[in-house]
């Protein structure tokens, strides 16, 4: 019986420190993230523009080229070496203009596509700036 008891105790202890280091961890990189915004508000209002891209990000260009077939403002970019075309699922009006350079990071959604936009893979954008 004080076997079980011991080993159920470890079992606890085990699973709540992994649990507070992921919490620990999760608030760390938001504190990151946060910081690297507050940098580029800085940027902004200082009125100096960074165009070096930062770790993860790449250069895409919002394009109105797809229209025809029912797509809005698609971002063209190269990934890898390849011509690529993304839709966001949701991107701030401000970046929402023909031909704006922009920097951003990303990943795939896994929401499907919907009609009338079928061009190119969906994503959601996780960072998100402009550049000259």
């Amino acid at each position: 019986m004080n076997k079980k008891v011991v080993l159920l105790g470890v079992i606890c202890a085990l699973a709540f420190g992994c649990t507070s280091n992921k919490k620990s961890n999760v608030s760390s990189e938001n504190e990151v993230n946060a910081e690297s915004m507050e940098e580029n508000i800085v940027d902004a209002e200082q009125g100096v523009v960074d165009d070096s891209p930062r770790e993860g990000e790449i250069l895409g260009v919002v394009s109105t080229e797809f229209a025809d077939k029912g797509c809005d403002f698609m971002i063209k970019t190269k990934v890898e070496g390849k011509d690529r075309v993304f839709r966001a699922t949701a991107m701030d009006s401000k970046y929402r203009v023909n031909g704006a350079k922009i920097m951003f990071t990303f990943r795939l959604s896994r929401a499907p596509r919907k009609a009338p936009c079928f061009t190119g893979d969906l994503v959601i954008i996780e960072s998100i700036r402009l550049v000259d």
